[in-house]
């Protein structure tokens, strides 16, 4: 069930950037990072271990998964630019224009972003950057055992009630590395739970949860709390449904692999559709600002059909590799 939650995630992204949905996005990044503290923390544990050569084939595989496809999406970037103008790339994201310097260009290759890094010629790369940081952290054996992960988990849980009591701003207890640690820890957690208890009927506690999620979101737009309590308690929500997802086994483990195979697509090239769904319409002489639903769907089916090209070409490829170099089993 990993994959449609992944590519639902990545769905809510494109639901905030492009249409009207604030905080969802950010609900979904950090959902994002709990799921990759669980399964890099498992793949380390039950697939590569810690050995250098079980490293050697995990960074391999890391890199494999999340550069090729990124250098596609900027290339695509490049090309719109070129194509269109900066003036209206810059309209969909203030943060899309081409590189001025070589450290710029560098930044943009090698997805090295600090969250005020400008330009980003793939918008949402910023969290690439916290993704790469913890997924060697997590190499190096911070969630190597339970204790260990405990030890993190407690730190960062303290870090965030510290981040809370001062009143840093949510850009702060959001966009920063440091404020990552929370969600993966709790990730990590997860998989060490996971292995010592069982629940039954996961399918329908899921669906439970995510209902509550989605009414706790409402709830929390209303009274305006979306960024301070609100945040935390979907926090706590997304953890929940992971750990029950753990355990939910899909009737069509094809289809939910298949579906979740558009999720880093659509996160990397959604700002990208969007400026072509503005020269679509524009063709068509029809005038709609972000937000607008008639440019919000135009640019969600063009996201969806790029997207599933790009999983079944490129990807597609590029696991047939990654499959080569992946253990079969545990690298003792």
């Amino acid at each position: 069930m990993f994959g449609i939650f992944r590519t639902a995630l990545a769905t809510f992204v494109v639901l905030e950037h492009l249409g009207t949905a604030p905080y969802l996005g950010t609900y979904a990044v950090f959902g994002f990072y709990i799921l990759s503290g669980y399964l890099m923390t498992r793949i380390m544990q039950k697939t590569y271990g810690y050995t250098l050569r079980g490293l050697g084939k995990y960074f391999t595989n890391r890199f494999l998964r999340i550069y090729p496809i990124y250098w596609v999406s900027i290339l695509l970037s490049f090309f719109l630019i070129y194509l269109t103008s900066e003036e209206l790339t810059r309209s969909v994201n203030t943060y899309l224009y081409y590189p001025t310097s070589s450290i710029d260009f560098l930044s943009n290759v090698f997805i090295t972003f600090t969250p005020d890094s400008e330009p980003r010629l793939t918008p949402p790369a910023w969290a690439l950057t916290t993704e790469l940081f913890f997924y060697i952290l997590i190499a190096l054996g911070i969630s190597k055992n339970i204790k260990l992960t405990a030890l993190w988990l407690l730190a960062s849980l303290f870090y965030t009630i510290y981040l809370v009591y001062v009143n840093a701003s949510f850009s702060y207890r959001y966009f920063t590395i440091s404020a990552a640690s929370l969600p993966f820890s709790i990730g990590a957690m997860i998989f060490f739970v996971q292995q010592k208890f069982r629940i039954k009927k996961p399918l329908n506690l899921s669906l439970a949860i995510t209902t509550i999620i989605f009414l706790n979101y409402l709830l929390n737009l209303n009274y305006q709390t979306s960024h301070t309590y609100g945040f935390y308690f979907n926090l706590t929500l997304c953890a929940l449904l992971i750990f029950c997802l753990t355990e939910v086994k899909p009737n069509y483990i094809r289809i939910d692999k298949s579906i979740g195979n558009l999720s880093y697509p659509i996160y990397l090239i959604h700002y990208q559709c969007g400026i072509i769904a503005f020269q679509l319409l524009y063709l068509f002489d029809l005038k709609y600002n972000k937000g607008d639903f008639i440019f919000f769907t135009t640019s969600i089916i063009i996201t969806l059909i790029l997207a599933y090209i790009i999983s079944t070409t490129v990807e597609q490829k590029i696991e047939t590799i990654r499959n080569k170099i992946r253990p079969s089993s545990k690298i003792t």
